[in-house]
């Protein structure tokens, strides 16, 4: 039964809002801590090592430590492949604080000790508790739920980076060095205590993962150049980042006193990169990424480095050698990680599980062998200009990134068009934030198409018409929803389903509410439903209008809206659909312009408002606004505000305008006049029935003015 299939999708696959709501605020809190002491235990094992040991003595340091960071990353990885991350990233941070409350026993008797157990702790155990944290958010939340709440999990790490820098100054100022082992002890605690809320819960309802063995991360690695080459671009800014940090760390040395001088300094350093990663983060991610791609958001960090660190060979001093430091840490917190995680989207998932943290940890421990081997090598051939010698190296690196970055993006264009000619139906559009790729997809879906359509032609089949018409006949729901995803015969199986919705809509309801079913069905199956009026259907078709993905939004929407059109009633409150509205008109504006159909099913389910010369003029993101508006206003006011939206008179529009944002409440408005580029301070939005009188005189200008529109084209 429909309803079942209701109750199913509530409870195990995220509707259930409550328990996500839970879930984010726990990861919220728990990222603001972890990040937090992250950075406040990066300021305190800087100020406490140098303090004890000379600067020299850290490339040696940072290759012992990188090699017992790599043991225990395998180990790690295999606990975390056996148990889960739900058992084994709580324990890990109540092992952490255990350790850290060992160091600060043992700095009561040996300091030297102390720094050297915290300085393998953060290599080792730092890495793992941060990768551990997202693993559990991976598996906590759907591929939707964490898109929508990554930026509000994300600002509770970068609230965390901010207050890190200042708990790690005040205690230094207040205390010491030696207390601030026992508070970060104490928020690892917490953290493995609030992660509780975190624990993904059991799923009854999904299916059973694949009992094969995954494939070998070297194999994958020798196989996929782009996977190398994204390792490679790891290994160059990883030694970069070492080299950089050497010099910047010696200058420190040598400007402050050793003990809490040095250590307020380092926590200020901490809070600096932390509030300026949270502004750039916030403020220009999305624009870089907009306006210069993947690749072009990549070479933002070298282009920086290098800029940075042929300033600092001109004016040698710690006042030069913050710059590059600080902008390398910086960019990789905020542009350039934003870029890198989006070039793994078109990777396929197995091969992403399998090299993904051998790239992200592994290479970047091994970096920090070599850089660290570099660094000891430097300075013993040359030890009286090494400072100089490293920065030209590190400049040099800069360059070969830069030119990388161009390697990258012909890699990154073939994965694509690789992976849609193999899984296209897998991919989310909205899982690309790049103009490029969305190209991408779009191009290959209409030569996907076509292929399609002669396929038969290039490799007989033994009489698929025959055997394709008695699956039609059939009226077996399951067989012909089959056929619903192939672009050759498709329209055929929507026809022959359409018969099956009036009599037994159940199994389509149960279909297009399963997230796990193919998206080229999904996308399609509403328009099954155009001439059923069972309510059950009606109710599967309002929950759909939430779907992750924006075709089955269209479809569904457009069909209730024909239906709400033919029978004026259409079950469900007004509150349900302007919360539906709300979240459409929430998304960023380049989101909103970069919606886009696959499928043209006007033949189907025409559209009520984007007739004759409006058909190729309208976006598809505003008429699925106004279906939706249509099933709790009027139609004949939308349908003449939705011509007046598309004149060429900015009095006309204006006035459609304000009549649009008087259909909704004033916080709904202000987004919509947003989306549809208008200025909303500068639209007054009247009452509701002045406005539709004002929309109605209108009426005949606006036709008048579409009409010339169409002479013109």
């Amino acid at each position: 039964m429909v309803e079942r299939a209701l109750s199913i999708q509530r409870k195990y696959h995220g509707m259930n809002r409550n328990a996500d709501d839970k879930a984010v605020q726990a990861a919220f809190i728990t990222g603001m801590a972890l990040i937090s002491a992250h950075v406040a235990m990066k300021a305190t094992n800087d100020s406490l090592f140098l303090s004890f040991f000379a600067v020299s003595s850290l490339p040696v340091m940072l290759m012992i430590s990188s090699l017992i960071a790599m043991a225990a990353v395998h180990r790690a990885s295999r606990l975390l492949v056996r148990l889960g991350p739900g058992k084994v990233v709580p324990g890990a941070f109540v092992i952490s604080a255990i350790l850290l409350s060992l160091a600060w026993l043992i700095m009561k008797w040996s300091p030297r000790a102390a720094a050297v157990l915290l300085f393998l702790h953060v290599s080792a155990v730092g890495s793992i508790l941060i990768s551990g944290f997202w693993s559990m958010i991976n598996e906590r939340f759907d591929p939707h739920t964490a898109k929508k709440k990554i930026g509000t999990i994300g600002l509770g790490g970068g609230i965390g980076g901010v207050l890190g820098g200042l708990v790690a100054g005040g205690v230094a100022a207040g205390f010491g060095q030696a207390p601030m082992l026992l508070v970060l002890a104490a928020a690892h605690l917490f953290c493995g205590w609030t992660l509780r809320g975190l624990r993904a819960p059991h799923n009854p309802a999904s299916t059973s993962k694949s009992s094969s063995a995954p494939e070998s991360a070297i194999r994958v690695l020798a196989r996929n150049r782009f996977i190398r080459h994204i390792g490679l671009l790891v290994l160059f800014v990883s030694v970069t980042c070492v080299l950089l940090e050497y010099v910047f760390k010696a200058y420190a040395v040598q400007s402050f006193e050793k003990g809490a001088p040095l250590m307020q300094f380092f926590s200020a350093y901490y809070l600096a990169v932390g509030i300026i990663s949270l502004i750039i983060q916030f403020t220009l991610s999305r624009p870089a990424l907009d306006n210069l791609g993947l690749t072009g958001t990549v070479a933002i960090l070298p282009c920086a480095t290098a800029a940075g660190a042929a300033g600092a060979l001109i004016a040698p001093g710690l006042a030069a050698a913050i710059p590059p430091t600080l902008s390398d840490t910086v960019l990789q917190n905020s542009l350039f990680r934003s870029a890198y995680e989006l070039l793994y989207v078109p990777i396929a998932p197995a091969e992403k599980r399998a090299a993904k943290t051998v790239v992200d940890v592994g290479i970047r421990r091994l970096a920090d062998t070599l850089g660290g081997g570099l660094a000891k090598l430097i300075l013993f051939i040359a030890p009286a200009i090494a400072i100089p010698i490293m920065l030209v190296v590190a400049a040099l690196l800069s360059v070969a990134e830069f030119i990388l970055t161009f390697v990258l993006r012909r890699d990154y264009v073939a994965t694509l068009k690789q992976s849609l000619a193999v899984r296209a139906d897998e991919l989310d559009m909205d899982e690309f934030a790049d103009s490029l790729s969305r190209t991408i997809i779009l191009q290959a879906a209409g030569e996907r198409s076509k292929r399609a359509r002669h396929r038969d032609d290039a490799v007989p089949p033994i009489d698929p018409a025959a055997r394709d018409t008695a699956i039609l006949k059939s009226g077996d729901p399951a067989q012909v929803l089959a056929l619903l995803a192939r672009d050759d015969i498709w329209q055929e199986a929507l026809t022959s389903l359409t018969v099956i919705a009036q009599t037994n809509p159940d199994p389509l309801a149960g279909a297009l509410l399963d997230p796990d079913a193919e998206f080229t069905i999904r996308r399609r199956l509403p328009l099954a439903f155009r001439r059923c009026s069972n309510a059950a259907a009606i109710d599967a078709l309002l929950t759909a209008l939430t779907d992750s993905r924006f075709e089955v939004r269209f479809n569904t929407a457009r069909v209730l809206a024909r239906t709400h059109h033919r029978q004026q009633e259409v079950p469900g409150n007004a509150t349900r659909i302007l919360t539906v509205i709300d979240s459409e008109a929430s998304v960023s504006s380049h989101l909103w312009q970069g919606r886009s159909l696959l499928d043209r099913v006007d033949d189907f389910c025409p559209s009520l408002f984007a007739d004759g010369t409006l058909k190729t003029a309208t976006h598809p993101a505003v008429e699925h606004i106004f279906n939706l508006l249509s099933l709790i206003g009027d139609f004949a006011p939308l349908r003449i505000a939705f011509r007046g939206l598309h004149t060429a008179d900015p009095a006309l529009r204006g006035t459609a305008l304000e009549f649009l944002g008087a259909c909704v409440p004033l916080a709904i408005a202000n987004k919509l006049l947003a989306r549809l580029e208008a200025d909303p301070s500068s639209i007054t939005i009247p009452d509701k029935q002045k406005a539709e009188e004002k929309l109605m005189l209108s009426s005949a200008s606006i036709e008048i003015n579409l009409s010339q529109i169409g002479k013109l084209k």
